[in-house]
Protein backbone atom coordinates (compact mmCIF):
# COMPACT_ATOMS: atom_id res chain seq x y z
CA UNK A 1 0.00 0.00 0.00
CA UNK A 2 1.79 3.56 -0.86
CA UNK A 3 0.69 6.14 0.70
CA UNK A 4 1.81 10.12 -0.59
CA UNK A 5 4.39 11.33 2.22
CA UNK A 6 2.41 14.62 2.73
CA UNK A 7 -0.47 12.60 3.86
CA UNK A 8 1.55 9.61 5.81
CA UNK A 9 3.53 12.70 7.42
CA UNK A 10 0.10 14.80 8.68
CA UNK A 11 -0.96 11.11 10.01
CA UNK A 12 2.16 10.50 12.03
CA UNK A 13 1.77 14.61 12.94
CA UNK A 14 -1.53 14.25 14.12
CA UNK A 15 -0.94 10.83 16.30
CA UNK A 16 2.28 12.22 17.71
CA UNK A 17 -0.14 14.94 18.82
CA UNK A 18 -2.69 13.24 20.75
CA UNK A 19 -0.04 10.64 22.32
CA UNK A 20 1.62 13.50 23.38
CA UNK A 21 -1.77 15.68 24.51
CA UNK A 22 -2.78 11.96 26.29
CA UNK A 23 0.74 11.74 28.13
CA UNK A 24 0.44 15.74 29.30
CA UNK A 25 -3.07 14.59 30.86
CA UNK A 26 -1.43 12.00 32.66
CA UNK A 27 1.11 13.75 33.97
CA UNK A 28 -1.29 16.82 34.91
CA UNK A 29 -3.27 14.41 36.77
CA UNK A 30 -0.50 12.32 38.56
CA UNK A 31 0.53 15.73 39.87
CA UNK A 32 -3.09 16.94 41.03
CA UNK A 33 -2.82 13.68 43.15
CA UNK A 34 0.49 14.29 44.79
CA UNK A 35 -0.67 18.01 45.92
Amino acid sequence: MMVEPEIHGCITRTIRKFVLLKHAKLVTHEREKLE
